[in-house]
């Protein structure tokens, strides 16, 4: 076998249902694209549960009221670091 070439199931490369021989460097390169497309798709849902967060919490902000008084801000403040600090915690960890 060719040291610089590499087996690779071609219906997953080339959208075929044969076996092909690719080279190392192209094998590289799909390898990163798709490591770069897992990355991008993170990062949308990452963001979009972020924007859900940040709404519910604007949402306690106003229903809480806030900006009436003193003792409501800080009823609010107590209410947010509960809600966030529970969001915080429930999220797995993976720990390596």
């Amino acid at each position: 076998m060719d040291q610089n070439r590499v087996y690779y199931p071609r219906h997953i490369y080339f959208g075929h249902q044969l076996t092909a021989q690719v080279s190392i460097d192209e094998h590289s390169r799909f390898e990163s694209l798709e490591r770069n497309r897992v990355s991008n798709i993170s990062l949308v849902v990452n963001s979009v549960g972020e924007v859900i967060i940040l709404g519910i919490m604007i949402g306690i902000l106003k229903a809480v009221k806030s900006d009436v008084s003193v003792e409501n801000n800080t009823k609010a403040f107590n209410v947010l670091l509960a809600f966030s600090g529970g969001i915080w915690c429930s999220f797995p960890r993976q720990f390596t």
